[in-house]
């Protein structure tokens, strides 16, 4: 007796389940990146970041944030273009970060992407202990998807590291 409830059981969930349709959905996109072999993975640097790296003897931090055109239309924020998403994040940095300081800006063309990159300092702590942080953040358009890739070292190793530091968003492909 128990093998026959058993088997309709059986017999019941799986007609159940060939009756359900499914969509297939897929879950993130795929992009490659060409980091510094100087650093290596973390994930404790920024939250919601897609990738984060660092050297911490070195001095130097990566993070990439990514964010579909498709969604941000979704939440009612028109970026119709790379200039439109770089204001739509830096649009608060004058008021809300008074210690950045915007030291370059130029737009480039790149793997056919559009690329907006910017160097900032920063300058904070108190007194006893000042911080000075160097900047490059830059704002990549694909197809599909806007990019915030942003590096930053301390002021000594600007010299060394900063054009290792602008080539990397250079590198973004999508597949």
């Amino acid at each position: 007796m128990k093998k026959v409830v058993v088997l309709i059981i059986i017999f019941t969930a799986m007609n159940l389940l060939s009756q359900t349709n499914t969509q297939r959905i897929k879950v993130g996109h795929s992009f490659d990146i060409s980091v510094p072999n100087i650093m290596m993975r973390t994930y404790t640097l920024v939250e919601g970041a897609k990738l984060q790296f660092q050297n911490g003897v070195k001095n130097i931090y990566l993070i990439v944030l990514d964010e579909s055109k498709e969604e941000l239309k979704g939440l009612g924020v028109v970026c119709n273009n790379v200039e439109d998403y770089y204001e739509t994040i830096t649009k608060d940095y004058q008021t809300n970060y008074k210690n950045y300081k915007q030291i370059s800006k130029r737009n480039i063309n790149n793997n056919g992407y559009k690329i907006i990159q910017t160097e900032y300092q920063y300058t904070g702590g108190d007194l006893a202990k000042a911080i000075e942080i160097y900047f490059c953040q830059d704002y990549v358009e694909t197809e599909k998807y806007f990019y915030k890739v942003a590096c930053w070292t301390t002021p000594e190793n600007i010299e060394k590291l900063g054009p290792l530091m602008r080539e990397i968003s250079k590198s973004i492909k999508e597949d």
